[in-house]
């Protein structure tokens, strides 16, 4: 069996989000602590990280570590 795994984000399902819709890689892969998001963002947005809000935009990539809160 093969340890590797690709994912087109064209033939994974969008679903809402605050700030438009997401896409979401490698979330049922248990042995994967985390997944992927590609979201297309339709509204002005911010990520808040351990209180922090910080703009987010197309083609800004956000990485959060275990443990970090974020809303």
């Amino acid at each position: 069996m093969s340890r590797h795994q690709i994912v087109d984000f064209n033939q994974v399902a969008a679903v809402p989000c605050p700030c438009g819709v997401a896409r979401r890689a490698f979330s049922e892969v248990a042995d994967f602590p985390a997944t992927v998001h590609l979201t297309e963002i339709s509204a002005d947005a911010w990520i808040e990280l351990d209180g922090d809000l910080a703009p987010v935009r197309p083609g800004l990539c956000v990485q959060i570590p275990p443990g970090e809160w974020f809303d």
